[in-house]
């Protein structure tokens, strides 16, 4: 999802109940339309089950979505709306920092962490697999949205098809799952 540098900025993050982001992402999605986006960023992964190899969509942050620029109108909705669901706006700090608009109001995402979100994810949101060959013991991703974060990678689980990130993210540095398929190089080439 390549954007403009204008659409890295004004993104905040609202908290919902987990496992209920996309509900209210497609809800809000139904009920006010272009006027206003939202995502709730999903990841693909690669489960076996018995033998058989199928992909599945989760969460990549469970219980948050993010909103831009439109902020106070989606709280607003949402608790006019969907009164009996968990709805509260995300502030890094406890005190009233510089970003925020009231104590109550979210942060903002910093440009580069949201550029690194919506680059490497697609217009829904959803980081695809990673795509890689094992060379000599090491592991060479090819493409996907690990490409970029190969000194960020802190481990690859080649049975279980998924490699653990490390990304910078609400002011602080999150270990993230992403889902990668290796290839033995015969089988890259």
């Amino acid at each position: 999802m390549k954007k403009d540098e204008s659409n890295y900025k004004n993104w905040f993050v609202i908290h919902v109940k987990t496992g209920r982001e996309f509900f209210i992402r497609d809800y809000i999605e139904k009920n006010m339309g272009e006027y206003v986006k939202v995502l709730a960023f999903s990841r693909e992964l690669i489960f076996c089950r018995q033998g058989d190899f199928f992909k599945v969509n989760s969460s990549l942050f469970p219980g948050y979505f993010f909103v831009h620029q439109k902020t106070k109108q989606v709280i607003d909705f949402l608790r006019t709306y969907l009164a009996s669901e968990y709805i509260k706006p995300v502030c890094f700090k406890q005190k009233k920092c510089k970003i925020c608009f009231t104590q109550t109001s979210p942060c903002m995402v910093y440009e580069h962490e949201m550029k690194y979100l919506l680059d490497n994810s697609d217009s829904h949101g959803l980081f695809r697999l990673s795509a890689g060959y094992e060379s000599e013991g090491e592991v060479v991703i090819t493409n996907g949205p690990i490409k970029d974060l190969y000194k960020n990678i802190l481990w690859i689980n080649r049975k279980k098809k998924k490699a653990c990130v490390e990304i910078e993210l609400f002011r602080r540095k999150l270990k993230v799952n992403l889902g990668i398929d290796v290839f033995r190089k015969q089988e890259a080439v």
